[in-house]
């Protein structure tokens, strides 16, 4: 009797762990848009210590003028929005050996974010690079559980956020800043 007892025991906890995946959202990727031109890549092989000045929306420098300053570059934040929105109807099922895509009948919505910057050469007053970085939701998958629905089981809807959490943003635009960097560093 124990044996039997233990066998159903194993069988059932062997049968739970191969059906039971773990169910996770992932959103497509957007790529970044980086452009700098050839006057951009020159002067950073030329000078690899510029005066940078970080120009933000609504905030009026006098570095546009180099006789005035003695700043190289201007670095303006052009665009920070904080609710782009992402959306899919595929849900990845991650077991313990594969994982399988399956697409669902919900279209799944989280906010994501994006910051433009332009780079500006303020001796030759050019706009030498523009940069378009974007924050996909949940990079490496968000489990199913961490979404909202309302509605009822035959009308469900997500429910958003109104834009990604402030620590996240803070997270993206350090990123941001770092890759900014490197590609000055790669010209």
């Amino acid at each position: 009797m124990r044996q039997i007892f233990v066998a159903s025991v194993f069988a059932v906890s062997l049968f739970v762990s191969c059906s039971s995946a773990t169910k996770i959202v992932k959103f497509p990727t957007v790529p970044d848009e980086t452009y700098a031109n050839p006057n951009l890549k020159d002067f950073f092989k030329a000078n690899r210590n510029p005066n940078i000045v970080l120009r933000v929306p609504n905030n009026n420098d006098k570095a546009t003028s180099n006789t005035s300053t003695s700043t190289d570059i201007i670095l303006e934040v052009v665009n920070i929005d904080p609710s782009v929105l992402y959306s899919t109807n595929k849900v990845t099922l991650v077991g313990s050996k594969k994982e399988v895509e399956q697409i669902g009948n919900i279209n799944y919505k989280e906010k994501g974010a994006s910051v433009e910057y332009k780079v500006i050469l303020v001796k030759n007053n050019e706009i030498a690079g523009t940069y378009k970085f974007n924050y996909k939701p949940c990079p490496n998958g968000c489990e199913l559980t961490t979404f909202k629905f309302s509605g009822r089981s035959y009308n469900r809807k997500i429910e958003l956020r109104e834009t990604v959490e402030i620590n996240t943003m803070e997270e993206f635009m350090k990123l941001t800043t770092k890759k900014l960097i490197a590609s000055f560093r790669q010209s």
